[in-house]
């Protein structure tokens, strides 16, 4: 029995592009319909995405072996690579966050202020990037998160040491555990195949509390200190922690509408996709 007669369309962006899918001794030649053009290579009507139509086959055993090709190997030809500038910059900010919890306690506040102002200066190009190119992948969406709250979490902690600091240790509980109720409340929904994406809330969060860290370091930088610091940070460490409160708050009732209006089960889990979203910025 031959699969050398087995033909496949597929619709991908408009241009033809011959594939080959091999199956032991059976042979099956895949080939991309051009939709817009009208033009198909095999008889049959085209399919959109990444499904496959078998226009002429030999027998339904051809077919099946197909079909199997397709779920197998199809969505992991798309799967962009983790190896990517993306997660490269996401790693290189993992480091200058470590370096800037070391570098604080040791009182190396210039060059603490100037790791921090690189590594939060990096966050932005690794999503830009990552949107543009399409290298958006499930190890970023987690990871670049995750650096995030290392570099605020971890530098609210070690301001807490430094003599006069406006930094209380109250207010890196708060961030740390506003950055903890998150996380877990969003790993339960997304969890359970719903949808908890950042607002602009999460977004401002995280400037209003950079700018609070930066005034912060500035006032250990500068000297002599400048008459309008001291009350231009105490103003920003307050509106940091603020913020840090109402968007907890914020995304506390929002989980608690989604969980409401569909109920998340524990043992359910969210559909695979080939191209993940933009890690969330909350």
């Amino acid at each position: 029995m031959s699969c050398s007669n087995v033909k496949f369309g597929l619709a991908y962006r408009g241009t033809a592009v011959p594939a080959v899918f091999h199956g032991g001794d059976h042979r099956a030649t895949m080939t991309l319909t051009d939709r817009r053009e009208g033009n198909s290579t095999e008889s049959g009507p085209a399919v959109s995405g990444n499904s496959l139509a078998l226009t002429r086959s030999s027998d339904k055993l051809c077919g099946l072996i197909a079909v199997i090709g397709r779920n197998r190997f199809g969505p992991r030809m798309e799967t962009p690579s983790i190896y990517n500038v993306p997660n490269a910059l996401t790693t290189v900010r993992f480091g200058l966050a470590i370096a800037v919890v070391v570098l604080i306690p040791l009182g190396e506040f210039g060059a603490a202020l100037a790791t921090f102002l690189i590594a939060v200066s990096t966050d932005w190009m690794d999503g830009y990037w990552a949107r543009k190119y399409g290298q958006v992948t499930k190890l970023g969406r987690i990871f670049d998160p995750f650096v995030d709250k290392i570099i605020i979490c971890g530098t609210f902690i070690a301001l807490v040491e430094v003599d006069a600091s406006p930094i209380a240790s109250w207010m890196a509980t708060i961030v740390v555990a506003r950055e903890l109720l998150v996380t877990s409340l969003r790993g339960i929904i997304e969890g359970g195949g719903g949808d908890f994406s950042a607002s602009w809330l999460g977004k401002w969060k995280m400037v209003v509390q950079c700018a609070a860290i930066v005034a912060v370091l500035l006032m250990y930088v500068l000297t002599p200190v400048p008459g309008w610091l001291p009350g231009t940070t105490t103003v920003l460490v307050w509106a940091a922690i603020g913020i840090t409160v109402y968007s907890g708050v914020d995304y506390t009732l929002i989980a608690a509408r989604v969980m409401q209006a569909s109920p998340v089960s524990p043992t359910s889990s969210p559909a695979d996709s080939p191209v993940p979203s933009p890690a969330p910025k909350d």
